[in-house]
């Protein structure tokens, strides 16, 4: 019963982080396959219910970007109203620039990530 329980508690952990990348999904679920030891009748239910998640998961995410594209878009537009043309490129130039930072922060996590995880395997592989 514990063991059922753990490998549940490992699971909804695993599909509430979203399996964190597209790319090592099929990895990712190999490596939960094995982790979780399901019978070879789990394994197909398991990767379809993943799948599914990872999909709604991009939809989500892509519905998030054109969102905030969006508000990005209206409020470029309300300022102009108010801002001189210097003042509007000043704060698309901040926008860009904190574009840019956010992803080079992403790029970072997800560099740390990487090797976290390569260092686990290591540790597991001994």
């Amino acid at each position: 019963m514990k063991r059922n329980f753990t490998s549940l508690l490992i699971l909804f952990f695993a599909v509430v982080t979203g399996y964190a990348y597209a790319e090592e999904d099929s990895n990712k679920q190999q490596m939960l396959i094995e982790k979780l030891s399901l019978t070879p009748e789990q394994v197909e239910p398991v990767q379809s219910i993943l799948n599914e998640q990872i999909a709604k998961r991009k939809e989500i995410m892509q519905q998030m970007k054109s969102d905030m594209e969006a508000v990005h878009t209206e409020t470029s537009q309300r300022l102009g109203q108010v801002l001189t043309a210097e003042q509007l490129q000043q704060f698309e130039q901040l926008h860009a620039q904190r574009k840019k930072k956010m992803k080079q922060r992403r790029e970072q996590w997800r560099q740390r990530v990487k090797q976290q995880k390569h260092k686990n395997q290591q540790q597991e592989n001994g």
